[in-house]
């Protein structure tokens, strides 16, 4: 289930996910908006059995009209905490994460069918 704010009423609402979603709870992921689409990158994924979290590499891209999720493949290492930002000139998200060997990194994500503009 998914809620959203409609700003207009001043209301919130929900609806339901379509397509094959991320798995599990996640916290500490990064999205950033492109249009009327958002891409997800990382996070920490919870079990709730083992009670531990596991830190996620999925890319993921939700049309948010739909609301149809669509994996579009993983980063080069898994990170939670991590920022990004949308390159609208180069048509390219900007991963940056600091690893568990305390270096930082940073992924280039490039996806052709999403612009800023």
């Amino acid at each position: 289930m998914n809620y959203y704010y409609d700003v207009g009423p001043n209301t919130w609402g929900q609806t339901q996910s379509q397509g094959a979603t991320p798995g599990g709870a996640l916290s500490y992921y990064s999205v950033v908006g492109v249009g009327k689409q958002a891409l997800v990158t990382g996070g920490l994924s919870y079990d709730a059995n083992t009670k531990k979290s596991t830190p996620m590499q999925g890319v993921w891209i939700v049309d948010i009209d739909t609301w149809e999720w669509t994996r579009l493949g993983d980063l080069p290492f898994p990170v939670a905490g991590h920022g990004g930002v949308f390159d609208g000139d180069n048509n390219r998200m900007i991963v940056w994460a600091e690893t568990a060997s305390d270096m930082y990194m940073a992924a280039f994500l490039f996806y052709a069918g999403v612009s800023a503009r």
